[in-house]
């Protein structure tokens, strides 16, 4: 009897190999395209604070936002737009632009401040616990959120943590 045939494999077809020249005019147009949301970014920073001298909170409101989309991790911007929505009684948004703004910059201890008095005013008291827990072990983790943190902790009579994070906020 004669040998079976060996099936034949189908190749995949290979893509063609992309030229350098492409490779490198593609990356000076996706760095100035980051370089240029900063700046767009700032400006329209500065825009909301100026519409915010001027008391037109809908126009900052508006202008925070078109920061944020330029660049997502301006932390006055996000911060400023998370003040603006706590005042006009609009916590869960509030909350919500927080908690993208610590998963965006996790050594970021300006929007856990701001955060975790937000859900221990909503009742989620577990989860502010966990985030101040979490960053106060950060070593980004600064005086204000260890004193924070430790003022929680005493309120829920919670004396030796408590005490604990008071330290650590001496020593820092």
């Amino acid at each position: 009897p004669a040998p079976a045939p060996k099936p034949v494999r189908a190749e995949k077809p290979v893509p063609p190999p992309v030229k350098a020249a492409a490779v490198t005019a593609a990356a000076p147009k996706a760095v100035a395209a980051t370089t240029s949301a900063v700046p767009r970014a700032e400006q329209l920073f500065q825009q909301a604070q100026a519409e915010l001298q001027q008391n037109q909170a809908e126009a900052a409101q508006k202008s925070l936002r078109g920061s944020l989309e330029a660049d997502p991790k301006h932390v006055q911007a996000r911060l400023t737009l998370a003040r603006l929505l706590t005042e006009r009684k609009q916590l869960p948004a509030a909350a919500d632009l927080l908690a993208d703004g610590v998963m965006l910059q996790q050594q970021q201890p300006a929007f856990v401040l701001a955060l975790a008095p937000l859900w221990f005013q909503s009742g989620q008291q577990d989860d502010a616990l966990a985030l101040l827990s979490q960053s106060a072990n950060q070593s980004s983790s600064t005086p204000q959120l260890h004193g924070f943190y430790a003022g929680q902790l005493l309120r829920l009579k919670r004396h030796a943590e408590s005490a604990v994070q008071f330290r650590a906020a001496l020593r820092s």
